[in-house]
């Protein structure tokens, strides 16, 4: 980003007051992830991808987010046939105080709880041996092996900003909805 440019960003989020309530909020996010038009999206990405219908036993979790999180990212110009890079972000990359000397990071940030993030999982665990044939490769699984089909990672609104500002972003301003699940970020290089 250049000095005048400015970046929206859009996020689902952990609404505020989710220590207070924190299972019934949690099972209401959940929800969202585990009904019958989500668990069709997931069979079908998986269909796709080579996995038969039925054979992956899903199950939808919650749990602290992970010290890091893989995310795949494509290098700009990629033609799709390059191989994707796996990227891991740091679970509490918010937890050392911020300098006093910066102005443009004046909101302190205190170290992540699981109030401030956590993650929303879905596991598909293999009900019977499968061989995925990928690109000319076969993979073998195993009976009981378990992968992460999708996840989502969910902040308070304040981590969000705190995750922003370690990567240099400033937030500008936040719009948010009235039961703090969403909000759009605007923000500008520090």
């Amino acid at each position: 980003l250049r000095p005048e440019d400015r970046l929206l960003i859009s996020a689902n989020l952990s609404p505020s007051g989710l220590a207070t309530e924190e299972a019934q909020t949690r099972r209401h996010i959940i929800a969202q992830y585990d009904n019958p038009p989500a668990r069709a999206w997931y069979d079908g990405a998986l269909e796709a991808l080579g996995f038969p219908a039925g054979l992956l036993a899903l199950a939808v979790t919650s749990q602290p987010l992970p010290q890091s999180s893989p995310v795949m990212v494509k290098s700009p110009g990629d033609t799709g046939e390059s191989p994707v890079v796996t990227v891991d972000f740091p679970r509490n990359p918010v937890e050392s105080p911020q300098s006093s000397e910066s102005s443009s990071r004046d909101n302190k940030v205190a170290p992540l709880s699981a109030a401030d993030a956590w993650q929303v999982r879905v596991t598909g665990t293999l009900r019977e041996t499968h061989t995925l044939r990928l690109q000319g490769e076969a993979l073998p699984f195993a009976k009981g092996d378990a992968l992460t089909v999708f996840f989502s990672n969910r902040y308070s609104e304040g981590a969000a900003a705190g995750l922003l500002a370690t990567h240099g972003l400033h937030v500008q301003s936040t719009w948010g909805t009235a039961d703090g699940e969403e909000a759009i970020f605007l923000c500008r290089k520090e």
